[in-house]
């Protein structure tokens, strides 16, 4: 993994075939799915992209914590057992990090390169974020703007989610 994902993905030859803001438009059903139960609807995408082949499985799709948690590393014993309890417990404890890496593994294997909207999009979640978790280190955010926060971010997710499922349903030539 010696690229950043910048650099693996500036010069793919693909893009998404859904933009990030159609989703909801293109593609309802998936955005109102992922909208409602983005963890449930995370793992039924993951599990899809696997070909529902659970031991080809890795957490986080082996792009997070590198070679620590690769198909050969030590972390596999825990889940060679119960991979479907493993994806479980990622897409519900670390759900941002289960996105991010079906849409590596989308991007990966497809060539697909982000738009500058869609990077844009990206990186302005995450500064956000920081910012946020900084200010609540000092200051009370009111419950109303929290609630608001938290709406944008269930709607980000439930875009690129909707996104990344269209992809799939475009390449294997079927829909879920």
């Amino acid at each position: 993994m010696g690229n950043s994902a910048k650099e693996q993905f500036e010069d793919a030859p693909e893009t998404w075939d859904v933009g990030i803001c159609e989703t909801c438009i293109e593609k309802p059903k998936y955005f109102c799915c992922s909208l409602l139960c983005g963890c449930c609807f995370a793992y039924s995408q993951r599990k899809r992209l696997l070909d529902g082949d659970m031991s080809r499985y890795v957490c986080c799709g082996g792009h997070v914590c590198g070679p620590c948690c690769g198909q050969d590393s030590c972390t596999q014993s825990l889940v060679d057992p119960c991979p479907e309890l493993c994806l479980c417990t990622e897409v519900w404890c670390c759900f941002w990090l289960a996105i991010s890496a079906s849409r590596i593994m989308i991007q990966t294997q497809y060539q697909i390169a982000n738009t500058w909207l869609e990077t844009c999009l990206i990186w302005l979640a995450c500064i956000a974020s920081w910012v946020i978790c900084i200010v609540q280190c000092f200051i009370d955010i009111p419950d109303e703007v929290d609630c608001i926060i938290d709406m944008c971010y269930c709607f980000f997710s439930a875009c690129l989610q909707t996104q990344q499922e269209a992809e799939i349903d475009v390449r294997k030539g079927e829909e879920m």
